[in-house]
């Protein structure tokens, strides 16, 4: 019985991986800045382009360096996934650490995180010469 209590003890106490201690602000001042796209992806396939797309976030608003167009953004943390809606393009998204996936489409809200066809899919990442917030 002893040496179960220890081992327990010891897990207890063995120390926690930095970005599960990391504090983030919440998600409308976390989304700020400028984001690189890592993974994209429509009507679950890869998209063959090689260029890099930057989408920069201010507040209502995100710009993208692919067509140099402009949308309005809402969020609504309140649900699960949480919402964000770019221009009429409705969408669901999630931080995981230093990442922020989004999966939208112009139709239907996507139900989960996931490629599938009839969504876009990207993940991204704080640009390079943008520190994380």
């Amino acid at each position: 019985m002893i040496p179960l209590l220890l081992a327990g003890s010891l897990a207890l106490a063995a120390p926690v991986p930095k970005d599960l201690k990391k504090k983030y602000p919440p998600d409308p001042e976390r989304l700020l800045g400028a984001w690189e796209i890592v993974v994209n992806e429509d009507n679950g396939k890869p998209k063959a382009e090689v260029k890099v797309v930057v989408w920069t976030f201010t507040e209502g608003n995100m710009h993208s360096s692919s067509g140099n167009s402009n949308w309005k953004i809402t969020l609504d943390v309140d649900q699960t996934p949480k919402h964000i809606d770019i221009g009429n393009y409705k969408g669901v998204y999630e931080f995981d650490g230093e990442k922020l996936t989004i999966v939208y489409s112009g139709n239907t809200r996507p139900a989960e995180l996931k490629s599938a066809a009839g969504n876009y899919f990207v993940t991204l990442v704080k640009a390079k010469d943008q520190p994380a917030k």
